[in-house]
């Protein structure tokens, strides 16, 4: 049954996609897809073996309200990853071959998506993380041969110095560090080097200082220390924080003496 219910030649379908003149099919870069006649791909999905339990025609896995496929050869989860990644695949080679390594990888899934459009995981870290995710018995990916990875992010915190999309660039490069280093560890410079990433692609300012949660104005932020310092001091950094600090109090009175502890103190360096 046809879809079109005006006979006015839009070359755009429900999907964003221009279809073909030549064939009238939609074309997403990786392979058509008939929209009028049966809603499927017409060759087979080249990721099909990462997912033995759907059909590789089917569009989205059968759940086009919830899921996007934007380029016909993977199932992007979240709306709101696919804006972010978009602000820089294609636009920055740093990010671009981080996430075709991702994209390629053939035992392992990632599923990215900020922390309100994932409900189905919960975690108790601010920013972001990047966590194991064990699907229930008889769920969307029960089937899926390999490891998966939820990577999540949210608003940036004021002791990071950057905004969301730091956040999002950072743990979209730990999930890259885990095909590096066959592990999901956490050590200080893995933070440094995701952090950098972060600086590096994101086309947003940072802030060199904040107000943090007990009101102190004028603390360091990570991404301000990191931009500014040698590597070795802002690893320090990191793990042990900063003494000996003069600041404002929430009713602007000088303290002197600070303390800030360390985001990562219990991290090993390596």
């Amino acid at each position: 049954m046809c879809q079109s219910i005006s006979s006015y030649p839009y070359p755009f379908t429900f999907t964003g996609k221009e279809r073909d003149e030549e064939t009238g099919f939609g074309y997403f870069g990786a392979r058509y897809m008939d929209h009028e006649l049966i809603t499927m791909w017409l060759s087979v999905d080249p990721m099909a073996d990462k997912y033995p339990g759907i059909s590789p025609y089917a569009y989205c896995a059968w759940n086009p309200i919830k899921l996007i496929d934007p380029s016909g050869d993977t199932v992007v989860l979240s709306p709101g990853a696919i804006e972010m990644h978009n602000r820089f695949y294609k636009v920055n080679d740093e990010y671009t071959k981080l996430y075709d390594e991702l994209h390629s990888c053939k035992d392992k899934l990632f599923l990215i998506g900020g922390y309100n459009e994932r409900p189905d995981v919960h975690s108790n870290t601010e920013g972001g993380t990047v966590v194991d995710y064990y699907p229930e018995e008889g769920s969307k990916y029960d089937d899926f041969v390999g490891d998966i990875y939820s990577v999540q992010w949210g608003d940036a915190q004021p002791e990071l110095g950057g905004d969301e999309s730091h956040v999002f660039l950072e743990e979209m490069y730990h999930a890259g560090q885990i095909l590096k280093y066959k592990n999901n560890e956490g050590t200080i410079e893995r933070e440094y080097d995701a952090k950098k990433f972060a600086i590096r692609v994101s086309t947003s300012p940072i802030s060199y200082d904040c107000v943090d949660r007990r009101g102190y104005n004028g603390v360091p932020t990570q991404l301000g220390v990191i931009s500014r310092e040698s590597k070795e001091d802002a690893c320090k950094f990191l793990k042990h924080g900063r003494s000996g600090l003069s600041l404002k109090d929430p009713w602007g009175r000088q303290v002197n003496n600070v303390v800030i502890n360390g985001a990562y103190a219990n991290f090993p360096d390596k």
